[in-house]
């Protein structure tokens, strides 16, 4: 063997080796990249989906509250308890809701699903003439709609949603999901 022979073959295993090293860099470079790409994309995705179900569990909320009103203004007027009672607990029944109540025009609480609440003073959303108001009490979305009977204000109907029951399932189940296809790709 040449001694040129031994030089140059002493010279390509490094050249391969510094290669497959800068191969071997690139590679994890670019699935590093594509890592905390798919978990930017999961946060986004999932961030847009809490907004878009809290603006939808409004929305449940307020016609919640809304057929509450409506069906209790002749209850309010005559002060029939068990009605009210019955329209309280019909509400409760409904997923998410973790109270509600039924104030009479003073602000008094005369129907709840908390029993300890009725005969408290409460202060009403709607007094400021807004006949819907909502209120972001972390976890708790606090929706409030007038009662009004003739045009004349009768009381108030307030539903609370627990947004962590509502939303977290279905923001979990969606991470496992993007996750599962960014380990896939």
């Amino acid at each position: 063997r040449s001694p040129l022979r031994a030089g140059l073959s002493e010279l390509r295993p490094r050249g391969n080796t510094e290669l497959r090293s800068l191969q071997f860099k690139f590679s994890i470079l670019v699935v590093g990249l594509l890592v905390v790409g798919s978990f930017a994309l999961t946060m986004l995705a999932t961030r847009h989906e809490r907004l878009a179900l809290e603006t939808e569990i409004e929305r449940f909320g307020v016609a919640l509250a809304r057929n509450l009103a409506g069906d209790a203004k002749i209850a309010l007027l005559e002060n029939d308890q068990r009605a009210l009672d019955t329209l309280v607990e019909t509400s409760g029944e409904e997923k998410g809701v973790v109270a509600a109540r039924l104030l009479d025009r003073s602000g008094l609480v005369v129907g709840s699903l908390d029993d300890s609440e009725r005969g408290l003073q409460r202060v009403a959303l709607t007094a400021g003439g807004s006949p819907v108001r909502s209120e972001l009490r972390e976890p708790r979305l606090l929706i409030a709609v007038a009662v009004v009977y003739s045009k004349v204000h009768v009381g108030e109907a307030q539903i609370e949603l627990d947004l962590r029951r509502l939303i977290e399932p279905v923001v979990r189940e969606t991470r496992i999901q993007l996750g599962a296809v960014a380990t896939a790709v």
